[in-house]
């Protein structure tokens, strides 16, 4: 309680002395202490900090803020501690031939940073050890990166089309830099079906050029006729996998939802053949399958907890903060910075930070440190959970993935991102890249299509074109895979994902081409 009352000040404090843009860094725990109601920083009266006086210096005149159990301050409070700590300033990027990525950064060693270069092989995602710095409390990534922290480096996750990378770093000012490159040989010279195909019964391909803001692109569509056979979504959490391999046993495929490319956990509602694997997010945009019916639309969720009889809390997971569900034994969620309850047959195994793994006949719920009724819950403890979904026919069907943005519905253009929780002007977005979509037109066909060089508003038009009457993005870029007849159909090369939308012709028609 006393810390939660001392942070609860410390946050007025920064408040207060917030009025011009201050960029705030977290101080490691190893320069400072904390007695009763204040924290004394290199162990001197000097630099103590106490509730209800501020700072024992009178010369001192800085904020702190304390968030997520850490302490953070601006960086002359760094300064004036005479702490010369490698700080992370800001992440840029630009893009041409080559993508570049570039880390701005202040009081690394020089000897550690000459000795940064490396360069290899991408597939899919690229994932790189960078040397500790601190990273700001306020940071704003592209939405194609990920970087997290270690008191013994840093981890940087990039998701990319590129084929090979380079790392290197300069001294003055100091940085390190990724370039990637990317190679056309994802793309095959050849196609391997004509542009007009017809495959099986029901079942017919297309490839066209279709006109885009910058230029043309390429389009991959698949054809499937109501009534010849039934979709499915299937999974792969665990190491993901390649599409041609989760359509094993089908006739089509398209990759569907988004995951994390470190863990290869999904992101958002993902309901397969043995239940749900994870929970609707965001209010972002589902596609719900039964027997040869495809519906789309946004969807939420609300997540009630229940600790014996009592109502424990609420969670409209619409809302960004960090809680979801998780189902499938033996995964590992989580991270060292959020919570993680584990529970097994009714009762609470631990909670503690993560990572941990899903148990047997359980679930593990992750959440932010935040969220203070869950990190009150204590062992042996039970605990139980209740959905609801909103449209709730999106619960009951057996199948569903979540991607999104959702693009039309009933023939009008509905793309607004941001009700997604989508950042605008971000390459996920906006870049020139593949684009995977499922749709359905008026008569009650379902198309699968992957775009080559679009971007997602390039889409509305192409669709429109198409006679669509609902539809919505899939993950794209490099996961972007349209498989048919055990053939790739859009490029020469797989990457692993984590789900894909499947369709299994009916079993009295003939599969022959």
């Amino acid at each position: 309680k006393t810390v939660l009352r001392f942070g609860t000040t410390i946050l007025i404090f920064a408040l207060i002395f917030m009025g011009h843009a201050q960029t705030f860094f977290p101080i490691p725990e190893t320069y400072y202490s904390r007695k009763a109601d204040s924290i004394r920083f290199l162990d001197s009266d000097a630099f103590t900090y106490v509730q209800g006086l501020g700072w024992l210096s009178p010369d001192i005149n800085l904020p702190l803020l304390e968030t997520q159990g850490k302490v953070y301050a601006p960086a002359e409070l760094f300064s004036r501690l005479g702490l010369s700590i490698p700080k992370l300033l800001t992440v840029r990027t630009s893009s041409s031939e080559v993508e570049r990525v570039v880390f701005e950064l202040e009081n690394i060693d020089p000897s550690v940073l000459a000795g940064l270069t490396s360069a290899g092989v991408v597939s899919g995602s690229l994932s790189l050890q960078l040397p500790f710095f601190l990273t700001p409390l306020e940071l704003n990534l592209p939405n194609f990166l990920d970087l997290s922290s270690s008191p013994t480096g840093n981890t940087v996750v990039i998701e990319s089309d590129a084929s090979q990378y380079k790392l290197f770093s300069l001294e003055n000012p100091q940085r390190i830099v990724i370039d990637l490159y990317k190679d056309s040989q994802a793309k095959p010279q050849t196609y391997p079906l004509p542009e007009v195909a017809t495959l099986t019964t029901g079942v017919a391909y297309r490839r066209i050029i279709f006109p885009t803001a910058e230029q043309t692109s390429i389009v991959h569509i698949l054809e499937i006729a109501p009534q010849q056979g039934s979709f499915k979504v299937v999974g792969r959490l665990q190491g993901g996998a390649k599409l041609s391999e989760l359509a094993s046993g089908a006739f089509a495929a398209i990759n569907a939802g988004y995951f994390d490319p470190n863990s290869f956990n999904t992101i958002g509602y993902l309901k397969v053949d043995y239940g749900t694997l994870s929970l609707p997010s965001r209010n972002r945009a589902v596609a719900a399958f039964e027997t040869n019916q495809v519906e789309m639309d946004r969807v939420t969720a609300s997540l009630e907890l229940y600790s014996g009889a009592n109502l424990a809390y609420s969670h409209n997971l619409a809302e960004t903060d960090v809680l979801s569900l998780h189902q499938t034994a033996g995964t590992w969620v989580g991270r060292p910075d959020v919570g993680v309850i584990t529970v097994q047959n009714g009762l609470i195994l631990e909670n503690k930070t993560g990572p941990k793994q899903v148990p047997e006949n359980g679930f593990a719920l992750v959440y932010s440190p935040r969220i203070r009724e869950l990190a009150l819950l204590n062992a042996f403890e039970p605990l139980r959970y209740s959905v609801r979904i909103d449209p709730q026919a999106f619960g009951s069907s057996p199948y569903a993935i979540e991607a999104g943005p959702l693009l039309l519905k009933n023939g009008q253009v509905v793309y607004q991102p941001e009700l997604e929780h989508f950042k605008l002007g971000t390459r996920i977005l906006d870049a020139v890249t593949q684009q995977s979509v499922i749709a359905t037109t008026y008569s009650g066909t379902t198309l699968f299509i992957v775009a080559e060089t679009m971007t997602a508003a390039d889409l509305i038009p192409l669709l429109q074109s198409l006679g669509t009457k609902d539809a919505m993005r899939l993950d794209s870029g490099s996961s972007s895979s349209l498989w048919a007849n055990n053939m790739l159909l859009n490029r020469t090369s797989e990457r692993r994902i984590t789900s894909a939308i499947v369709y299994v012709p009916n079993l009295t028609q003939s599969q022959e081409p």
